[in-house]
């Protein structure tokens, strides 16, 4: 598959039986739909995924859904922190760089260190900043 943001090849991660698929360039990640709730489970965090809000008016340019090619909609997710997510209701999620982790860490109840996906992400893409910070 490749990136929706660079158009690298994105490698597969399998973490704790989850294909995870990344851009080790960018930092993106791909989520087929159900894996999210997956990896929450896996990190004792809670679903966030009734919490996702449809956001109808944003900056940000819409991505197109890697498997259907359809222009995916934005969604919006997070207590104390908002993340902006691209949602294909069929297929999956996209994650920018530091969203999956903010969002594990965000439904542990800010215990960062627990979860044993939010290390492998950590150790993958060590303390790179994001474009946006």
């Amino acid at each position: 598959m490749k990136c929706l943001t660079c158009k690298e090849e994105m490698m597969i991660l399998e973490l704790e039986g989850v294909e995870v698929d990344l851009c080790y360039r960018c930092g993106g990640i791909w989520l087929d739909r159900g894996e999210l709730d997956e990896i929450l489970r896996l990190c004792g965090g809670d679903a966030l995924l009734e919490e996702l809000e449809p956001v109808r008016e944003t900056r940000e340019k819409k991505r197109r859904c890697p498997v259907c090619k359809k222009k995916m909609e934005k969604a919006a997710v997070g207590f104390a922190r908002r993340f902006l997510l691209d949602r294909c209701p069929d297929h999956g999620l996209w994650f920018d760089r530091g969203e999956l982790e903010g969002i594990i860490t965000e439904s542990e109840g800010g215990q960062v260190e627990k979860s044993r996906v939010t290390g492998v992400l950590r150790e993958i893409f060590g303390n790179r900043k994001s474009k946006g910070g």
